[in-house]
């Protein structure tokens, strides 16, 4: 379905990304992972049109996105939920929630679409139906990060990036946040890439996994494979002995 065709992104004069490649099928969950500059971010951006990059190529379904700007790559099926969350905290829980839906709001006919898609947020996130008057900016962080979800939802995606979305909550609220992952999975079959500082949480609930350091891909394989992996338990999951 989504397929990174060896791109390279900049920042500036800076490489970012060195001919990444990587292929997430219809239904799937896969999982980055990597440490921090590793370029996790970076290849969402990309992705998304956020930082489009210089080399390669981007396709969804065949349909090559590269050069679409990010508008129009969200009108395509790719959203982005992005790291801490950036809800528009003026706003009330449901006017983010109906931006979600902004582009299917200029056609005919979807108003009443929208209303059972954030009927359905609510029905995932029952804390943003009792909140929905409120300002976003009043939320706790691990709401913030539920109305964030709930808001990349509205677009109707094929394609859902998720990046660092526990960052910050605490452990009960995490595990809250990937059950909901996996049922976007098993009951929508939602396709998900994502990044995830809790390496071995976010391979639990993954099909596969690719691992980047400084901007390259430098081990993929299933989720089972990248756990038992001794590099990667050694760099990212801790002690082995705890699996």
């Amino acid at each position: 379905m989504l397929e990174v065709r060896n791109i390279s992104t900049y920042y500036g004069h800076i490489q970012a990304l060195h001919q990444v490649s990587l292929e997430v099928s219809e239904g799937e969950i896969v999982s980055l992972i990597g440490g921090n500059g590793a370029g996790k971010t970076t290849l969402l951006n990309s992705i998304s049109g956020v930082a489009p990059p210089h080399q390669g190529a981007i396709l969804l379904n065949g349909h090559n996105l590269t050069c679409l700007p990010s508008e129009a790559i969200v009108g395509q099926g790719i959203s982005q939920v992005p790291e801490r969350r950036q809800v528009f905290g003026n706003m009330t829980v449901r006017d983010n929630l109906t931006l979600g839906a902004y582009r299917r709001l200029q056609k005919p006919g979807e108003r009443h679409a929208v209303k059972e898609d954030i009927d359905y947020v609510f029905s995932l996130f029952p804390r943003l139906k009792e909140r929905q008057k409120q300002q976003a900016g009043t939320l706790s962080g691990g709401e913030q990060q539920m109305l964030a979800i709930g808001r990349g939802l509205m677009a109707r995606p094929k394609v859902l990036l998720l990046d660092e979305p526990s960052l910050g909550l605490a452990p009960i609220l995490v595990q809250e946040i990937l059950h909901i992952i996996q049922h976007l999975r098993e009951n929508n079959n939602t396709t998900i890439l994502l990044v995830e500082q809790n390496a071995r949480a976010a391979l639990g609930i993954s099909d596969r996994g690719y691992v980047l350091e400084t901007g390259r891909v430098v081990l993929t394989g299933t989720a089972e494979e990248l756990i038992t992996n001794k590099e990667v338990q050694q760099a990212y999951l801790g002690r082995s002995d705890c699996l």
